[in-house]
């Protein structure tokens, strides 16, 4: 039981990791195209 709770733990550290990802990408990319527009 303790292993599970430990492992959903780091699955949402990993998700949450994931989407900052995505919102930094996501950002980039519209700066990107403001900056060539």
């Amino acid at each position: 039981m303790g292993g599970s709770v430990k492992n959903n733990t780091l699955i949402k550290k990993l998700f949450s990791l994931l989407k900052r990802l995505e919102i930094y990408s996501t950002t980039a990319n519209l700066t990107k195209v403001i900056l060539l527009n």
